[in-house]
């Protein structure tokens, strides 16, 4: 097992535990911190209760019951602004796409990705949300 330190958390929303602990196995293979949401209920649940320690990335499955993808997109943006939310589905067709851009997701993965894909752009948000909240915080202090 490679055991990278990284700071960051990412909270993992899937209804089918199976893709949820792939993921999960994935992401701390590379030293990522990790948390699980069956649904967009138990993530906004998750978040609500570690407002303190919020997670830096959601990944997040659009089909999914009781709150589904692009609600929990939606939900997250209104409350956690500063969370950026990557949304993975087998839907892999331009209106799907269009509306995970619209509702603020921030990247869009098709079921269809390879491992060095998922990595690459989980690790390209990260690196973009560093620069921002250095910039906030920059900006704040002039």
């Amino acid at each position: 097992m490679n055991m990278k330190s990284k700071e960051e958390k990412i909270l993992i929303v899937d209804d089918s535990m199976t893709q949820a602990v792939q993921f999960q196995l994935l992401l701390e293979e590379e030293g990522y911190i990790t948390a699980l949401a069956g649904n967009g209920v138990e993530a906004m649940e998750y978040l609500d209760k570690n407002c303190q320690h919020l997670p830096d990335l959601i990944l997040s499955d659009i089909n999914m019951p009781e709150m589904d993808g692009f609600e929990l997109c939606t939900t997250v943006k209104k409350r956690y602004s500063d969370i950026p939310v990557i949304l993975i589905t087998a839907q892999n067709n331009e209106e799907v796409i269009a509306r995970s851009f619209k509702l603020g997701a921030i990247d869009y993965l098709p079921k269809t990705f390879s491992v060095i894909e998922l990595l690459s752009r989980v690790n390209n948000v990260l690196n973009i949300k560093k620069i921002f909240v250095h910039d906030k915080n920059y900006n704040n202090e002039l």
